[in-house]
C-alpha cells in the first residue's frame, strides 16, 4: 500500500517577492506538487527554465524538508545544493548525503548549517579540504569536543579559528548559541 502523504503547505511561496509572480509562483507550485507524486528523476526543477525557482525554494526558510530533499535528489547545480545545505529545514538524511558530495563547496555549506548532528560533524572534522574544516571551526553550534579536535588541526588557520570559537563558547560571548551538544568521539 503506498504511503499516504499529508499535503504540503504552500502558503509560504506567496510571501516571496518573485521577479514574475504569475509564472514564478506557478513554477514553484509545479515543483512542490511534483514532489508529492513523482520520483526525483523526472522533477521539473532540474530543467533550466526552473533553476531560479529551485534556487529560491532551496534558500527559503519556510521550504518544507520534503521539498528540499526532493530538490537535492533531482538537481546537481552546486549553488542550489549549497543553499539546501545551509537551510535549517534540511533533514539529517539530506545533510548527510550533501556532506559526502565530491564538491568541497557543498560540504563547506553543510559545515555552516547550525543543525548538523554529531555523525555529520565527525565526517566533516576529518574532511581533506581545509575550507570545509575552517567552516566547521566557525560554526558556533559545534560541541566543545569537536572544536577541541579542530583546535589541533594540521592547518594553523583551522586550528586558530577553532580555538577562537572555543574561547567564545567559554566566555558565553555568543548569546544566540543553543545548548551545546555532547558525545562526539574524539578523532585524532
Amino acid at each position: 500500500m503506498p504511503e499516504k502523504r499529508l499535503p504540503i503547505d504552500t502558503s509560504f511561496i506567496h510571501t516571496y517577492n518573485w521577479q514574475s509572480p504569475e509564472t514564478d509562483i506557478h513554477k514553484a507550485l509545479d515543483i512542490i506538487t511534483f514532489t508529492q507524486a513523482h520520483p526525483p528523476a523526472t522533477c521539473p526543477a532540474a530543467r533550466g527554465d526552473y533553476s531560479h525557482i529551485s534556487y529560491t525554494l532551496a534558500g527559503h526558510p519556510e521550504t518544507p524538508a520534503e521539498v528540499l530533499e526532493h530538490l537535492a535528489l533531482c538537481i546537481n547545480h552546486p549553488k542550489i545544493l549549497e543553499r539546501i545545505a545551509t537551510n535549517a529545514n534540511a533533514t539529517k538524511q539530506t545533510l548527510k548525503r550533501l556532506a559526502t558530495d565530491g564538491r568541497s563547496e557543498i560540504r563547506q555549506a553543510v559545515a555552516e548549517n547550525s543543525k548538523i548532528d554529531l555523525e555529520i560533524i565527525e565526517l566533516l572534522v576529518r574532511d581533506q579540504h581545509t575550507d570545509v574544516r575552517y567552516a566547521l571551526a566557525e560554526n558556533n553550534n559545534l560541541p566543545a569536543e569537536a572544536l577541541l579536535v579542530l583546535s589541533s588541526d594540521e592547518n594553523p588557520y583551522v586550528a586558530h579559528r577553532a580555538e577562537r570559537t572555543r574561547t567564545l563558547h567559554r566566555r558565553g560571548s555568543t548569546s544566540e548559541l543553543p545548548p551545546r551538544r555532547t558525545g562526539i568521539r574524539r578523532v585524532v
